[in-house]
């Protein structure tokens, strides 16, 4: 069956991964995932990550005041929002 969610997560450890989840095939079978990404990121914890509604853009922050800035069509990164003062723990698009 086709993909119908993509999980994507940060780490305590700087770390960006990303799983494609696939319907059951049946009634009894669970979901089924496959990781697609998975790439480390930043020196300390990540503790905030957004997807933005099309899907393109992926943003993620923590703990060393850097936003990350992801072009996820192209598998590649923008640049960094720098000169936040604290940690960054909420992030939307």
């Amino acid at each position: 069956m086709d993909q119908f969610l993509r999980v994507n997560a940060v780490s305590y450890e700087g770390s960006i991964f990303g799983w494609d989840v696939t319907a059951p095939k049946s009634v009894d079978s669970g979901l089924d995932s496959t990781l697609k990404f998975g790439f480390h990121a930043a020196q300390g914890s990540l503790k905030a990550l957004a997807v933005s509604y099309s899907g393109k853009y992926m943003v993620c922050g923590g703990m060393d005041e850097h936003i990350r800035v992801f072009n996820m069509y192209e598998n590649r990164t923008l640049g960094e929002l720098n000169g936040h003062t604290g940690c960054i723990t909420c992030l939307e698009f």
